[in-house]
């Protein structure tokens, strides 16, 4: 008899115990004595509830998390979305600036920190007789020598980000003397080594 009875609380307890393992995570042993068995239903009861907690508190975080991730989610995809129409834009600025240049009616020339030519406009072209694909990549007092004793004034204006000009530059021109005005307008306000 107290074998069946001892059997029939270990079989509970071993019950209770695989209930809460599948997952019933409201479930608690019947505590009833205060044997062995009785505290041990206690032991297991608290270490369920600890888990119980331990998991509500994981769960809770994971939902957090959640949020946090859709939320800046979200931000980075409205970044992008911004980003593009940035880029758009900017590819329309790039576009429209050298149908800007072109334009012109005065010979403009863009040049990088080095001075080599990155953008000739048609009035260039003309002038000189030089493709702009032809001009782009020299560096402009190489290809354009009568230019050469302005060099210094370019160099300067790029150096120091201020603007620099010569009034009443003579060259001859197929044997002609013509007078130019040279402007340097630098585009940038970082100095930058020229070599």
């Amino acid at each position: 008899v107290m074998a069946a009875v001892l059997t029939r609380r270990i079989t509970r307890v071993s019950n209770g115990v695989a209930r809460f393992h599948q997952g019933d995570m409201d479930y608690r042993l019947e505590v009833g004595t205060q044997d062995e068995l009785g505290q041990m239903a206690g032991v297991i009861n608290a270490m369920a509830d600890s888990i119980q907690e331990n998991f509500h508190e994981l769960e809770n975080s994971k939902l957090e998390l959640e949020k946090i991730v859709r939320k800046r989610t979200a931000e980075l995809e409205r970044k992008i979305v911004e980003r593009k129409e940035k880029e758009v834009e900017l590819q329309g600025l790039k576009t429209m600036l050298p149908r800007i240049i072109d334009s012109m009616p005065s010979l403009i020339v863009v040049v990088d920190p080095h001075a080599r030519i990155v953008l000739w406009n048609q009035e260039a072209q003309f002038m000189t007789g030089i493709d702009e694909d032809d001009a782009r990549d020299n560096r402009l007092f190489d290809l354009l020598p009568f230019l050469a004793p302005s060099e210094p004034l370019v160099v300067k204006a790029i150096q120091d980000g201020v603007i620099q000009k010569e009034t009443r530059l003579e060259v001859l021109l197929d044997e002609e003397p013509t007078f130019f005005e040279l402007t340097a307008y630098p585009l940038m306000a970082v100095r930058m080594d020229i070599g």
